[in-house]
């Protein structure tokens, strides 16, 4: 594996303009039978509500909690992928670079229709465009 000499400074302005951007539900909802607004809400956020409330209310609150807890683990992969796209890049590996940033953007796309990390992977793609590897 050849490592490149010089990390570009888009690749890390990209990276770094992507990161910690997306961490949960951060646009408007309406979950579930109550309609409930998760909008900005954290899993741990509802787990006291689910403690704080009874009856239908509080399994309301524990369907979004649960669903809350599935969107902030996939930021957290797609986060993951996407820093693993960085190192593949830096470390000479641009298919692995390439596909570990798709994995990112899969996983986000279930949620954004505008994907956070898409401007790293219009760049990493058109790197490995530029070299003729894909």
């Amino acid at each position: 594996m050849s490592y490149l000499c010089e990390i570009p400074l888009q690749l890390i302005n990209l990276y770094a303009a992507a990161a910690n951007r997306w961490r949960g539900c951060d646009w408007k909802t309406e979950f579930g039978p109550a309609r409930l607004n998760l909008a900005n809400l954290r899993s741990v956020q509802l787990h006291l509500l689910v403690s704080a409330t009874a009856g239908q209310e509080s399994q309301n609150w524990a369907e979004a909690e649960s669903w809350l807890q599935q969107v902030e683990k996939d930021a957290y992969l797609a986060e993951d992928a996407a820093y693993r796209a960085t190192r593949q890049y830096v470390a000479g590996d641009l298919r692995g670079a390439v596909a570990s940033i798709n994995e990112a953007c899969k996983l986000e796309a279930q949620y954004h229709a505008e994907l956070v990390w898409a401007p790293l992977r219009d760049f990493l793609r058109s790197e490995v465009a530029k070299i003729g590897g894909m």
